[in-house]
Protein backbone atom coordinates (compact mmCIF):
# COMPACT_ATOMS: atom_id res chain seq x y z
CA UNK A 1 0.00 0.00 0.00
CA UNK A 2 1.35 3.39 -0.97
CA UNK A 3 1.91 5.77 1.94
CA UNK A 4 3.69 9.08 2.38
CA UNK A 5 6.98 9.12 4.23
CA UNK A 6 7.27 12.91 4.10
CA UNK A 7 4.69 15.67 3.56
CA UNK A 8 5.67 19.31 3.21
CA UNK A 9 3.51 22.33 2.53
CA UNK A 10 5.51 24.84 0.53
CA UNK A 11 3.30 27.92 1.07
CA UNK A 12 5.59 30.31 -0.77
CA UNK A 13 5.59 28.05 -3.83
CA UNK A 14 1.90 27.17 -3.27
CA UNK A 15 2.68 23.44 -3.46
CA UNK A 16 2.14 20.26 -1.50
CA UNK A 17 5.22 18.03 -1.72
CA UNK A 18 4.76 14.34 -0.89
CA UNK A 19 7.53 11.75 -0.77
CA UNK A 20 6.04 8.23 -1.07
CA UNK A 21 7.23 4.89 0.26
CA UNK A 22 7.65 3.59 -3.31
CA UNK A 23 10.54 6.08 -3.87
CA UNK A 24 8.39 8.48 -5.92
CA UNK A 25 7.54 12.07 -5.08
CA UNK A 26 4.80 14.45 -6.14
CA UNK A 27 4.64 18.22 -6.07
CA UNK A 28 1.04 19.36 -6.40
CA UNK A 29 -0.22 22.92 -6.78
CA UNK A 30 -2.33 23.82 -3.73
CA UNK A 31 -5.02 25.15 -6.06
CA UNK A 32 -5.34 21.65 -7.54
CA UNK A 33 -5.46 20.05 -4.10
CA UNK A 34 -8.28 22.43 -3.16
CA UNK A 35 -10.10 22.09 -6.49
CA UNK A 36 -10.33 18.33 -6.14
CA UNK A 37 -11.37 18.29 -2.49
CA UNK A 38 -13.24 14.99 -2.06
CA UNK A 39 -15.84 16.24 0.45
CA UNK A 40 -19.52 15.95 -0.49
CA UNK A 41 -20.00 19.71 -0.92
CA UNK A 42 -17.01 20.14 -3.26
CA UNK A 43 -17.81 16.96 -5.19
CA UNK A 44 -21.35 18.19 -5.85
CA UNK A 45 -20.05 21.61 -6.90
CA UNK A 46 -17.67 19.96 -9.41
CA UNK A 47 -20.51 17.86 -10.81
CA UNK A 48 -22.54 21.03 -11.38
CA UNK A 49 -19.66 22.96 -13.00
CA UNK A 50 -19.85 23.79 -16.67
CA UNK A 51 -17.33 21.98 -18.87
CA UNK A 52 -15.05 25.01 -19.26
CA UNK A 53 -15.27 26.27 -15.65
CA UNK A 54 -11.94 27.47 -14.28
CA UNK A 55 -12.00 28.08 -10.52
CA UNK A 56 -10.15 31.05 -9.11
CA UNK A 57 -9.11 30.73 -5.48
CA UNK A 58 -8.09 33.43 -3.03
CA UNK A 59 -5.07 33.06 -0.76
CA UNK A 60 -7.16 31.80 2.20
CA UNK A 61 -8.61 29.03 0.03
CA UNK A 62 -5.14 27.77 -0.93
CA UNK A 63 -3.39 28.22 2.41
CA UNK A 64 -3.12 25.03 4.43
CA UNK A 65 -3.16 25.55 8.18
CA UNK A 66 -2.88 21.87 9.16
CA UNK A 67 -2.62 18.36 7.80
CA UNK A 68 -3.50 15.27 9.82
CA UNK A 69 -3.04 11.65 8.85
CA UNK A 70 -6.19 9.56 9.04
CA UNK A 71 -5.22 6.01 9.89
CA UNK A 72 -2.88 4.63 7.25
CA UNK A 73 -4.91 5.65 4.23
CA UNK A 74 -5.63 9.41 4.06
CA UNK A 75 -4.93 13.02 4.93
CA UNK A 76 -7.33 15.55 6.40
CA UNK A 77 -6.47 19.06 5.26
CA UNK A 78 -7.64 22.22 7.00
CA UNK A 79 -7.61 25.37 4.89
CA UNK A 80 -7.29 28.96 6.15
CA UNK A 81 -10.86 29.79 5.04
CA UNK A 82 -12.22 27.20 7.50
CA UNK A 83 -12.90 24.41 4.99
CA UNK A 84 -11.77 21.09 6.47
CA UNK A 85 -14.30 18.45 5.40
CA UNK A 86 -12.20 16.69 2.77
CA UNK A 87 -10.46 13.44 3.59
CA UNK A 88 -7.95 12.83 0.81
CA UNK A 89 -7.16 9.14 0.43
CA UNK A 90 -3.58 8.63 -0.69
CA UNK A 91 -4.79 7.27 -4.03
CA UNK A 92 -6.74 10.53 -4.53
CA UNK A 93 -3.60 12.58 -3.90
CA UNK A 94 -1.69 10.47 -6.43
CA UNK A 95 -4.56 10.91 -8.93
CA UNK A 96 -4.54 14.71 -8.47
CA UNK A 97 -0.79 14.71 -9.09
CA UNK A 98 -1.25 12.59 -12.24
CA UNK A 99 -4.04 14.85 -13.57
CA UNK A 100 -1.84 17.88 -13.00
CA UNK A 101 1.00 16.23 -14.93
CA UNK A 102 -1.31 15.14 -17.74
CA UNK A 103 -2.69 18.66 -18.00
CA UNK A 104 0.81 20.09 -18.44
CA UNK A 105 1.51 18.05 -21.58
Amino acid sequence: MIQPISIKVLQKEQELFVQWNDSTADSIALGNVRRFCPCAFCTEARINEKEHFIPIYGREQTTIISIQTIGSYALKISWADGHNDGIYEYAVIKAIAAMQFEGAK
